[in-house]
């Protein structure tokens, strides 16, 4: 009998290196054998995920919840999913219990943040964008998007600055040149 551990491996190498139909095909397999497998449930939920297949990756992600229920990058990657099928309720309630699983967890407080930007609680939005920063001084996207709702919120040098660290972290971050100019503007 293959090692369980192995063919998870061999999975994740294989989503990590972009061939996303390859280790679906792998995990699919593993699955049938080893149903209850939370870390492959959620691995076949980012290659779905990656593949665009947003109502089957959310479906197994949900599954790997159900198996860890306090396992923060689970509810994390699964409110990123609802929020791309526009389901900003479910992505809240994934986010908000992945914060509470993982206080430190910056990107689930950066994902949270653009579920309460696309609700309109902007105010609230950068709140956690600022705890986010807090967490991780690094994170150029947290930058980025803080910058973006300072500039809706009307504070152009605050999102120019927010802009410009972004930059300094990231060089290559689109969407913080984009902002930046969109600050100018």
């Amino acid at each position: 009998m293959p090692d369980a551990n192995g063919e998870l491996e061999q999975a994740l190498r294989l989503q990590q290196s972009g061939n996303y139909s390859a280790a679906e095909s792998l995990l699919r397999e593993f699955l049938v054998t080893h149903p209850e497998n939370q870390d492959g449930l959620h691995l076949l939920g980012l290659c779905c995920h990656a593949q665009m297949r947003q109502n089957e990756a959310l479906k197994w992600l949900e599954e790997a919840i159900l198996k860890a229920p306090n396992e923060a990058m689970f509810l994390a990657n699964a409110g990123i999913v609802a929020l791309a099928l526009g389901d900003t309720d479910r992505a809240d309630r994934h986010l908000q219990a992945a914060v509470s699983a993982n206080p430190i967890h910056t990107e689930a407080y950066n994902n949270l943040a653009l579920v309460r930007e696309t609700q309109g609680r902007l105010d609230e939005a950068e709140l956690l964008l600022d705890k986010a920063i807090a967490l991780d001084a690094g994170s150029a996207r947290a930058f980025s998007n803080r910058g973006n709702i300072r500039r809706v919120l009307g504070d152009i040098d605050g999102a120019i600055a927010d802009y410009k660290k972004a930059i300094e972290i990231a060089p290559r971050l689109a969407a913080a040149h984009n902002g930046l100019g969109n600050a100018y503007g």
